[in-house]
Formats: structure tokens, sequence, C-alpha cells
């Protein structure tokens, strides 16, 4: 999951840097961005299994699922203020890269769950 959340900060830091004509680059970073978003939606789930166990999983995945749609609502309208501010969207992919390249490294610092004593 470390991995993908690092290629969607790669994709947002490379849509930061692309030009307008730059056709090749455009495609690499949609690629880029597809491949770790979607990485992220079949890993959820059994992340969540290995950390949590299985005794609460549908209250801590649920409880997940609500932070996830505060960003997806959040995050339109305040890109949408950058670019107002700022008169381009560069700046906002590259912020949003940087944040998502240090969850990635957060999650690369996670310890691995000792599933031997996992709560089932």
């Amino acid at each position: 999951i470390a991995t993908a959340i690092a290629l969607i900060g790669s994709g947002l830091l490379l849509f930061g840097v692309v030009k307008a004509d730059s056709t090749a680059l455009l495609v690499i970073c949609v690629i880029v961005l597809g491949v770790g978003l979607g990485g992220m939606t079949p890993l959820g789930a059994p992340l969540n299994r290995e950390y949590f166990g299985t005794k609460h999983f549908g209250a801590i995945y649920g409880l997940g699922g609500v932070f996830f749609t505060l960003g997806s609502v959040a995050t339109p309208p305040l890109v949408g203020l950058f670019y107002d501010r700022t008169g381009g969207y560069g700046d906002t992919w590259l912020l949003l890269g940087g944040l998502a390249l240090a969850g990635a490294l957060v999650m690369f610092a996670m310890p691995r769950p000792d599933l031997s004593k996992s709560a089932v």
C-alpha cells in the first residue's frame, strides 16, 4: 500500500511539472497515478484486517471510509480555491503529491503487524 501511495504522489508531482503540450509526459502521469489509485482499492480491507483483526472490522473500516469521504468532498473545492488564487494547478499538484509521498513514508515506516496475535 505504501508503494501505491508513492505512485499516487509521483503521479501528482508529475502533473505539477507537465506542460500542456507534452502529451507523452501527460500519458505517463495518468498511467502512474492510475496504477497507484488502482493499487489502493483492493488493499484497504486486507490492511485493516492485518492491523486490527476481524472482531470490529466493520466499525474500523467504516470509520476509515468517513475520513476518505471527507477528503474526497473537501479536496475539489480546495483545489478550485488554489486555482483561483494562483491562476494554475501546478502548485496544487505539487502540494498534494508531496503530502501523498509523506503518507507513503509513514506507511513504509509502519511496523508490520504481528499476525500471530491478530484479534479474530
